[in-house]
């Protein structure tokens, strides 16, 4: 689907998934519904739980992993000790928390969703490691040496807490993020 920010493209898709599962539901009847509907659901909410972006329309950013309704200490083991509001990656699209949105009910919503479709326990983990790393990575400050052209990272708590999680040394990441390389004749 297509259209403006506030057409309505998320509430009519879920219209369109719940008609498909009546008719799932209705062909299960004959002994051919395998719980599609349910699939296609839960398919949706893992979807707009990360692929939401705050618009002037709507205020339902994809903000889940550091939302007061996952568990503070999961937040803490991937280095996202601070509030959302914290993050360059989180706070650039205005306000972070809705009244209107429920996150504690919407993290659930979401790992039900994950089980639904199958989601390993260690395919969420590497999930939320891939999140957090990018909101960490975010978190870089580069500087540029005065009268070289040398940039380099200014701190490297974010990058360290970044590498903890990708399981990358923290050299090779400063590296590739400040030495970038040029191969010539390379398809």
């Amino acid at each position: 689907m297509i259209g403006e920010s506030g057409a309505g493209k998320t509430v009519n898709t879920k219209r369109i998934i719940e008609y498909l599962g009546v008719l799932s539901e209705y062909r299960g009847e004959f002994g051919i519904s395998d719980g599609i509907d349910k699939r296609l659901t839960a398919a949706g909410i893992v979807i707009e739980a990360f692929a939401n972006a705050s618009t002037i329309h709507n205020s339902n950013s994809s903000r889940l992993l550091l939302s007061d309704g996952f568990d503070k200490d999961l937040r803490y083991s991937f280095g996202l000790g601070q509030k959302a509001s914290a993050y360059k990656f989180l706070n650039q699209g205005g306000k972070i928390t809705d009244p209107e949105i429920d996150d504690a009910q919407s993290a659930i919503d979401t790992l039900r969703a994950m089980d639904t479709i199958k989601f390993s326990k260690h395919e969420v983990e590497e999930i939320f490691e891939v999140v957090a790393a990018c909101i960490l990575l975010g978190e870089i400050k580069f500087t540029e040496r005065s009268g070289f052209d040398i940039t380099y990272v200014d701190g490297v708590k974010e990058v360290e807490a970044a590498c903890r999680i990708l399981g990358v040394k923290t050299n090779t990441l400063i590296d590739a993020l400040t030495q970038p390389s040029i191969k010539v004749n390379d398809v």
